[in-house]
Protein backbone atom coordinates (compact mmCIF):
# COMPACT_ATOMS: atom_id res chain seq x y z
CA UNK A 1 0.00 0.00 0.00
CA UNK A 2 1.04 3.64 -0.23
CA UNK A 3 2.21 5.60 2.84
CA UNK A 4 -0.88 7.66 2.73
CA UNK A 5 -2.87 4.46 2.96
CA UNK A 6 -0.71 3.87 6.36
CA UNK A 7 -1.44 6.93 7.63
CA UNK A 8 -4.99 7.04 7.35
CA UNK A 9 -4.78 3.27 9.05
CA UNK A 10 -2.45 4.67 11.86
CA UNK A 11 -5.17 7.15 12.91
CA UNK A 12 -8.01 4.40 12.85
CA UNK A 13 -6.87 1.25 13.37
CA UNK A 14 -7.49 1.29 17.64
CA UNK A 15 -10.96 2.95 17.38
CA UNK A 16 -12.36 1.88 13.87
CA UNK A 17 -14.80 -0.79 13.90
CA UNK A 18 -13.30 -3.32 11.83
CA UNK A 19 -10.00 -3.19 13.18
CA UNK A 20 -11.89 -3.62 16.87
CA UNK A 21 -13.64 -6.58 15.38
CA UNK A 22 -11.08 -8.44 13.65
CA UNK A 23 -8.92 -8.32 17.07
CA UNK A 24 -11.51 -9.54 19.13
CA UNK A 25 -12.07 -12.96 16.75
CA UNK A 26 -8.18 -13.01 16.94
CA UNK A 27 -8.29 -12.95 20.62
CA UNK A 28 -11.36 -15.30 20.77
CA UNK A 29 -8.96 -17.96 19.11
CA UNK A 30 -5.48 -16.93 21.28
CA UNK A 31 -7.71 -17.17 24.18
CA UNK A 32 -8.93 -20.81 23.56
CA UNK A 33 -5.53 -22.08 22.74
CA UNK A 34 -3.20 -21.48 25.90
CA UNK A 35 -0.71 -19.92 24.41
CA UNK A 36 1.96 -20.26 26.74
CA UNK A 37 3.46 -16.55 27.90
CA UNK A 38 7.02 -17.49 26.79
CA UNK A 39 6.13 -18.09 23.27
CA UNK A 40 7.74 -16.22 20.65
CA UNK A 41 5.43 -14.46 17.97
CA UNK A 42 6.14 -12.78 15.15
CA UNK A 43 3.50 -10.84 12.69
CA UNK A 44 4.99 -9.75 9.98
CA UNK A 45 3.31 -6.88 7.86
CA UNK A 46 2.31 -5.16 11.29
CA UNK A 47 1.72 -2.00 9.31
CA UNK A 48 1.52 0.69 11.63
CA UNK A 49 1.39 -1.83 14.71
CA UNK A 50 -2.67 -1.53 16.17
CA UNK A 51 -2.39 -5.49 16.84
CA UNK A 52 1.32 -5.78 18.29
CA UNK A 53 -0.30 -4.14 21.75
CA UNK A 54 -3.01 -7.28 21.90
CA UNK A 55 -0.42 -9.76 20.90
CA UNK A 56 1.90 -8.60 23.82
CA UNK A 57 -0.22 -10.33 26.47
CA UNK A 58 0.57 -13.39 24.62
CA UNK A 59 4.08 -13.46 24.32
CA UNK A 60 7.12 -12.12 23.17
CA UNK A 61 6.53 -10.23 20.20
CA UNK A 62 8.91 -9.80 17.18
CA UNK A 63 7.81 -7.49 14.00
CA UNK A 64 8.60 -6.56 10.38
CA UNK A 65 7.16 -3.80 8.35
CA UNK A 66 8.10 -2.75 4.59
CA UNK A 67 6.90 1.01 4.93
CA UNK A 68 9.25 3.24 6.93
CA UNK A 69 6.10 5.30 8.44
CA UNK A 70 4.26 2.47 9.77
CA UNK A 71 7.92 0.70 11.40
CA UNK A 72 8.41 4.08 13.16
CA UNK A 73 4.56 4.58 14.38
CA UNK A 74 4.37 0.72 15.53
CA UNK A 75 7.39 1.10 17.31
CA UNK A 76 6.75 4.04 19.16
CA UNK A 77 2.68 2.61 19.66
CA UNK A 78 3.86 -0.61 21.04
CA UNK A 79 7.55 -0.73 21.91
CA UNK A 80 8.36 -4.00 19.58
CA UNK A 81 11.23 -3.31 18.22
CA UNK A 82 9.67 -3.19 14.19
CA UNK A 83 12.32 -4.53 11.77
CA UNK A 84 12.83 -3.82 8.21
CA UNK A 85 11.56 -6.61 6.35
CA UNK A 86 9.02 -8.14 3.59
CA UNK A 87 7.43 -11.06 2.03
CA UNK A 88 8.94 -12.92 0.22
CA UNK A 89 12.26 -12.08 -0.22
CA UNK A 90 13.19 -10.46 3.24
CA UNK A 91 12.08 -11.63 6.57
CA UNK A 92 14.77 -10.29 9.10
CA UNK A 93 14.58 -13.27 12.13
CA UNK A 94 15.52 -16.80 12.62
CA UNK A 95 14.50 -19.74 10.97
CA UNK A 96 12.98 -22.72 12.67
CA UNK A 97 12.62 -20.31 15.81
CA UNK A 98 8.93 -18.87 16.47
CA UNK A 99 5.98 -19.89 18.67
CA UNK A 100 3.63 -18.62 16.21
CA UNK A 101 3.63 -16.33 12.90
CA UNK A 102 0.87 -13.44 12.13
CA UNK A 103 0.04 -12.81 8.42
CA UNK A 104 -3.38 -10.54 9.26
CA UNK A 105 -4.41 -9.22 6.28
CA UNK A 106 -1.38 -9.52 4.23
CA UNK A 107 -0.98 -11.87 1.71
CA UNK A 108 -3.84 -10.66 -0.70
CA UNK A 109 -1.12 -7.57 -1.44
CA UNK A 110 1.47 -10.31 -2.58
CA UNK A 111 0.98 -11.14 -6.21
CA UNK A 112 3.04 -14.37 -5.79
CA UNK A 113 1.44 -15.56 -2.29
CA UNK A 114 2.55 -19.05 -2.66
CA UNK A 115 6.15 -18.22 -1.79
CA UNK A 116 5.11 -15.50 0.48
CA UNK A 117 3.91 -18.09 2.66
CA UNK A 118 6.59 -20.41 1.94
CA UNK A 119 9.23 -18.09 2.85
CA UNK A 120 7.38 -17.24 6.30
CA UNK A 121 6.72 -21.30 6.98
CA UNK A 122 10.72 -21.29 7.38
CA UNK A 123 10.29 -19.10 10.99
CA UNK A 124 7.94 -21.29 12.70
CA UNK A 125 9.60 -24.21 15.27
CA UNK A 126 8.65 -27.82 14.54
CA UNK A 127 5.33 -26.97 16.82
CA UNK A 128 4.74 -23.77 15.15
CA UNK A 129 1.13 -22.34 14.92
CA UNK A 130 0.55 -19.85 11.38
CA UNK A 131 -2.34 -17.43 11.70
CA UNK A 132 -3.51 -15.83 8.78
CA UNK A 133 -6.49 -13.38 7.97
CA UNK A 134 -7.38 -12.46 4.76
CA UNK A 135 -10.15 -10.88 3.06
CA UNK A 136 -12.99 -12.76 1.32
CA UNK A 137 -15.60 -13.39 -0.86
CA UNK A 138 -13.89 -13.40 -4.74
CA UNK A 139 -17.29 -12.44 -6.25
CA UNK A 140 -17.06 -8.93 -3.83
CA UNK A 141 -13.42 -7.86 -5.79
CA UNK A 142 -13.95 -4.34 -6.50
CA UNK A 143 -12.90 -0.89 -5.96
CA UNK A 144 -12.13 -0.96 -2.14
CA UNK A 145 -9.79 -4.22 -3.17
CA UNK A 146 -8.14 -2.13 -6.24
CA UNK A 147 -7.67 1.08 -3.78
CA UNK A 148 -6.00 -1.00 -0.97
CA UNK A 149 -3.79 -2.85 -4.15
CA UNK A 150 -5.41 -5.81 -3.01
CA UNK A 151 -4.30 -8.73 -5.87
CA UNK A 152 -7.42 -11.06 -5.05
CA UNK A 153 -10.07 -12.44 -2.58
CA UNK A 154 -10.48 -15.83 -0.77
CA UNK A 155 -12.94 -18.29 0.00
CA UNK A 156 -11.88 -21.54 1.91
CA UNK A 157 -11.04 -23.62 -0.94
CA UNK A 158 -7.99 -21.50 -2.33
CA UNK A 159 -6.70 -20.47 1.43
CA UNK A 160 -6.83 -24.70 1.92
CA UNK A 161 -5.08 -25.02 -1.24
CA UNK A 162 -2.65 -21.91 -1.24
CA UNK A 163 -1.30 -23.44 2.01
CA UNK A 164 -1.39 -26.85 1.09
CA UNK A 165 1.11 -26.14 -1.49
CA UNK A 166 2.70 -24.24 1.47
CA UNK A 167 4.03 -26.75 3.41
CA UNK A 168 1.23 -25.90 6.12
CA UNK A 169 -1.50 -28.38 7.55
CA UNK A 170 -4.79 -26.62 8.03
CA UNK A 171 -6.17 -27.32 11.78
CA UNK A 172 -9.06 -24.88 11.75
CA UNK A 173 -10.33 -22.51 8.72
CA UNK A 174 -13.30 -20.31 9.36
CA UNK A 175 -15.07 -17.62 7.95
CA UNK A 176 -15.68 -14.33 9.97
CA UNK A 177 -17.69 -10.73 9.62
CA UNK A 178 -20.23 -12.65 8.42
CA UNK A 179 -23.55 -10.85 10.22
CA UNK A 180 -22.80 -7.97 8.53
CA UNK A 181 -22.31 -10.10 4.96
CA UNK A 182 -25.30 -8.61 3.54
CA UNK A 183 -24.52 -4.99 3.96
CA UNK A 184 -21.38 -5.36 2.73
CA UNK A 185 -22.61 -7.18 -0.67
CA UNK A 186 -25.37 -4.17 -0.95
CA UNK A 187 -22.16 -1.41 -0.72
CA UNK A 188 -20.26 -3.17 -3.21
CA UNK A 189 -22.97 -3.33 -5.46
CA UNK A 190 -22.95 0.55 -5.35
CA UNK A 191 -19.66 0.64 -5.71
CA UNK A 192 -19.36 -1.25 -9.15
CA UNK A 193 -22.12 1.33 -10.40
CA UNK A 194 -21.08 4.70 -8.76
CA UNK A 195 -19.08 7.11 -10.29
CA UNK A 196 -17.01 8.19 -6.60
CA UNK A 197 -13.03 6.87 -6.84
CA UNK A 198 -13.33 6.39 -3.28
CA UNK A 199 -15.60 3.36 -2.20
CA UNK A 200 -18.81 3.28 0.13
CA UNK A 201 -17.65 3.05 3.81
CA UNK A 202 -14.02 4.18 2.98
CA UNK A 203 -14.10 6.92 5.73
CA UNK A 204 -14.60 6.68 9.23
CA UNK A 205 -18.53 6.59 10.62
CA UNK A 206 -20.30 8.76 12.30
CA UNK A 207 -19.23 7.85 15.86
CA UNK A 208 -22.70 5.75 17.04
CA UNK A 209 -22.57 4.32 13.60
CA UNK A 210 -18.74 2.85 14.35
CA UNK A 211 -20.28 1.67 17.87
CA UNK A 212 -23.38 -0.14 16.48
CA UNK A 213 -21.10 -2.11 13.26
CA UNK A 214 -18.14 -2.52 15.99
CA UNK A 215 -20.75 -4.53 18.38
CA UNK A 216 -22.28 -6.31 15.74
CA UNK A 217 -18.79 -6.98 14.79
CA UNK A 218 -17.84 -8.17 18.05
CA UNK A 219 -20.64 -10.12 19.08
CA UNK A 220 -19.35 -13.08 16.39
CA UNK A 221 -16.95 -14.08 19.14
CA UNK A 222 -19.47 -15.15 21.21
CA UNK A 223 -20.55 -17.41 18.17
CA UNK A 224 -16.93 -18.58 17.02
CA UNK A 225 -16.33 -22.07 18.44
CA UNK A 226 -20.39 -22.64 18.20
CA UNK A 227 -21.07 -21.98 14.71
CA UNK A 228 -19.50 -22.58 11.42
CA UNK A 229 -20.61 -19.41 9.41
CA UNK A 230 -20.81 -20.52 5.78
CA UNK A 231 -19.76 -16.80 3.98
CA UNK A 232 -18.22 -13.99 5.62
CA UNK A 233 -16.04 -11.23 4.56
CA UNK A 234 -13.10 -12.26 5.80
CA UNK A 235 -11.78 -16.07 6.73
CA UNK A 236 -9.07 -16.68 9.47
CA UNK A 237 -7.14 -19.85 9.40
CA UNK A 238 -4.39 -21.87 11.43
CA UNK A 239 -2.04 -24.58 10.83
CA UNK A 240 0.81 -25.69 11.71
CA UNK A 241 4.29 -26.98 9.60
CA UNK A 242 4.73 -30.04 8.24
Amino acid sequence: METNEYRFMAKEQLFHWWYRGRRDIIKCYLDNKGIKPSSEILEVGCGPGGNLIMLKNYGKVHACELDAFSREYASSLSGVDVKNGWLPDNIPFKVDHFDIVCLFDVIEHIENDVDAVRSIVKNLNKNGKLIITVPAAPFIFGKHDKNMHHFRRYNIKSLSMLLDDSGIHVECIKYFNSILFPLAVVTRFFDFFGNNEHSVGSKFPHKFVNEVLYRIFSFERFLFWRIRFPFGLSLICVGHKR
